[in-house]
């Protein structure tokens, strides 16, 4: 832990990323606000979501062969000059116009949407590549926490911000942001890993690229499995997004006060995985931390599905983040060392894809049958999904246990490994290896 505390690529990375996190978090607070208050807002809003889910699953295998092909950090700095393109522009628009089109509405959540799609990938195969494998259980910890407080001062700035300000004055916050996340970045230092020539795992082609992902998926069928299973939480936790306002309000016939909590309390909970998690990992180790935290999201869900009593609730809401966050902190820290560097970004952007279709299809179903059937049952409906997905990490047990082998062998390791041994056995063959002449100690 005192290693990681005086890295400064650390503290730089947590830096860009709270900066740049407030302020896409403020906008993507305001932007559905203003949106729905419009006529037709809350269609276009729907349509809007529904729209670039579907476009986020179609990206992820090219993102992914984006993360493994190119300079993590010039991709980082890229988007962050997006993010900067698309807002600033509006911002200044909109000190000139006073007002804004419902399509310049869209276009600001559609690109912090996207900019989410990249960043997070991205920046999962960096902080893989640059920090020693000793310290990602810290590092992820870190990251959650921060995470999880920068949702917090964006969600407090931006209820204090709407109704005081103009839009364009959010916007320009979340322009500056953006530079401020960019600047930090420029000064990360990085180096690019090369291979030698002939042992690149980057091919010609972008088919050629994401086939290796998936042929390395496909070799390891129980490690895909158990990945799959882990990330059930985060499917369920976007699903409840949908059906918390209409548990709070039809079901525990409650307040906006409940709904306010309920954020509060999931924060806190998260904030408090990002803490606990790593130590529990060094107690417990990967695969009991997992099955914990999976297991308590899913008896979090089945709490939800047949109690609807508010202090049940809010109490839950606690376990909900401790669960969910634990959990991710837990399985990108297995990721990252299971999965080789070179092919994180396919392998990652496999899960985000499927990851994106179950989104899919539970908000599809959900959005069908809520209205007659109640939250109770969509949530029991969650509860058979992550005991599944509980019941997948136990059968996968073997995969955290060493059972299976985890990382292809790198051709250039293999090339090194051979010359060593060839240099080493003509040293002893010469008389030459260390120890072997005693004049020369």
């Amino acid at each position: 832990m005192t290693s990681v505390c005086n890295d400064r690529r650390m503290y730089t990375l947590l830096a860009a990323n709270i900066a740049s996190s407030v302020g896409t978090g403020i906008s993507g607070i305001a932007v559905p606000w203003y949106l729905i208050q419009r006529p037709g807002g809350e269609a276009a809003f729907g349509y809007l979501m529904f729209g670039m889910t579907i476009m986020s699953f179609l990206l992820a295998p090219s993102i992914g062969v984006w993360v493994d092909r190119f300079s993590r950090k010039r991709l980082l700095l890229i988007n962050q000059c997006i993010g900067l393109a698309v807002t600033l522009p509006l911002a200044l628009w909109g000190m000139i116009a006073g007002h804004y089109s419902t399509w310049q509405l869209v276009t600001v959540s559609a690109a912090a949407f996207l900019y989410y799609n990249l960043h997070f990938p991205t920046q999962f195969a960096l902080v893989q590549e640059i920090f020693d494998r000793s310290r990602y259980r810290t590092l992820n910890g870190l990251l959650e926490v921060q995470s999880q407080a920068a949702a917090m001062i964006s969600g407090g700035l931006a209820s204090l911000l709407l109704g005081m300000v103009d839009f364009h004055w959010i916007l320009t916050v979340d322009a500056v942001t953006y530079l401020l996340g960019f600047l930090l970045l420029w000064t990360l230092p990085y180096r690019r890993e090369r291979v030698e020539r002939g042992t690149s795992p980057v091919s010609r082609s972008w088919w050629g690229d994401l086939s290796k992902g998936a042929r390395y998926l496909r070799n390891q069928p129980r490690l895909t499995l158990f990945f799959l299973c882990t990330m059930l939480p985060f499917i369920g936790v976007m699903a409840s997004n949908y059906l918390n306002p209409i548990y709070v309000v039809d079901t525990l016939k409650a307040d906006a006060a409940v709904m306010g909590l309920q954020e509060m309390l999931y924060a806190v909970g998260a904030v408090s995985a990002g803490i606990t998690i790593p130590w529990l990992m060094r107690r417990l180790g990967a695969y009991v931390t997992l099955l914990v935290t999976v297991g308590f999201y899913t008896l979090a869900t089945s709490v939800l599905a047949w109690v609807p009593v508010v202090t049940v609730f809010l109490t839950i809401k606690f376990l909900f983040g401790w669960g969910n966050a634990g959990t991710r902190v837990a399985r990108n820290t297995l990721m990252m060392e299971l999965v080789p560097n070179r092919l994180i970004g396919r392998v990652n952007s496999f899960f985000m894809g499927v990851g994106y279709m179950l989104r899919i299809t539970l908000l599809g179903l959900f959005t069908q049958t809520v209205p007659q059937w109640g939250a109770m049952w969509a949530y029991r409906v969650l509860f058979i999904v992550m005991m599944l997905g509980w019941l997948g990490v136990i059968l996968s047990r073997g995969v955290v246990k060493g059972d299976a082998n985890h990382e292809e062998q790198s051709p250039l390791k293999t090339t090194s490994a051979s010359i060593s041994r060839t240099r080493a056995a003509t040293e002893v063959k010469q008389g030459t290896w260390l120890g072997s002449n005693p004049m020369k100690n």
